[in-house]
């Protein structure tokens, strides 16, 4: 990424994982589940929190943040109250 995106004040900056069209087990997941977003991302920048930082992953609220396209790379810009929790 060429251009620099840094959240302001309680915002954080996630790179939503795509979900795996076959699960861990070898089941191939249907097209109605594929539709549903993963609620999974990537830390790329924050603005205030300390409890993360970038490289987290981590589990946000279903329904929240703002999703934009910078570059042609996917975003999610969500407040700190909608991540839910790191995943270690």
């Amino acid at each position: 990424m060429t251009t620099t995106i840094q959240p302001l004040g309680e915002y954080v900056l996630l790179s939503p994982i795509k979900q795996e069209e076959k699960t861990a087990s070898g089941l191939y997941r249907p097209e109605t589940a594929k539709e549903e977003k993963s609620q999974q991302a990537i830390v790329e920048s924050v603005g205030n929190n300390d409890s993360i930082s970038k490289g987290d992953r981590v589990l946000f609220k279903k329904f929240s943040g703002e999703e934009f396209e910078v570059e042609g790379e996917s975003f999610i810009i969500v407040k700190n109250e909608d991540i839910i929790a790191i995943i270690k």
